[in-house]
């Protein structure tokens, strides 16, 4: 009887036992440690390929002159491109200050380390006044400038408006020229032109200069055309 219930017992619990590993499973591996106290982890560097990519360099807004060796032949017109500036007459005595930039003049003699000018943007006593300026501080016309600076920006409105495109509302063409004419005062991202027939301003946004206030106030005569004559000879006043 006792065998007979041994055997029962081996036959229920033998396919178990069968079913047993052969051998004993591996231990789980062991988990990575952890960086000492007061050490920084390690951390991946990505790939070349997924790095992201620079970010552009802006363009810069300084005003640069015209080359010496690029001035066109006189007489001609140009802008000053930075201030303020003296103009000087003989013996090195001042004959006026230009506290504006992108004022215009027109060259009428051109030595190796200075220019001689009449200043037919400037107002007042000093209109059309003479004197001498060193020679890199002027833009001359139909010359290349900076991408991004406020006297191209400006001067390629002013050719725009010369021909009568997309004028602001009140404004002629003899208008905006004169106000251009006149000079820029820069404050920071701001160039504002003035004068007594209105006001302009151009402001720098991601990269580029764009009008950002124009009020016309009075029409004044004036003559677009730069080609090394002050408009005032032309009988303009």
């Amino acid at each position: 009887m006792f065998t007979t219930m041994w055997l029962l017992l081996a036959g229920c619990w033998a396919p178990e036992i069968a079913d047993l590993p052969a051998e004993p499973p591996e231990p789980p591996p062991a988990a990575e440690t952890s960086a000492p106290t007061g050490q920084p982890s390690p951390v991946a560097q990505p790939s070349p390929s997924e790095q992201p990519p620079p970010l552009p360099v802006p363009a810069s807004t300084e005003v640069l002159p015209t080359p010496d060796g690029l001035l066109p032949a006189v007489p001609f017109t140009a802008w000053t491109t930075d201030a303020p500036l003296t103009l000087v007459g003989p013996g090195g005595t001042r004959v006026a200050e230009l506290s504006r930039a992108g004022v215009r003049v027109e060259v009428v003699q051109v030595l190796p380390a200075r220019v001689r000018l009449v200043c037919s943007g400037c107002t007042g006593e000093q209109a059309d006044i003479e004197g001498w300026l060193p020679t890199g501080h002027l833009r001359a016309a139909r010359t290349p400038g900076g991408a991004a600076d406020p006297l191209t920006a400006a001067l390629k409105l002013r050719a725009r408006w010369a021909g009568s495109a997309d004028l602001p509302a009140g404004a002629t063409h003899a208008t905006m020229c004169r106000l251009i004419d006149r000079g820029y005062e820069r404050d920071g991202a701001h160039v504002t032109y003035e004068d007594d027939t209105g006001r302009l301003v151009l402001e720098l946004r991601l990269g580029a200069w764009g009008v950002s206030e124009v009020a016309i106030t009075a029409a004044g005569p004036w003559d677009c055309r730069a080609d090394g004559a002050s408009p005032r000879s032309m009988g303009v006043r």
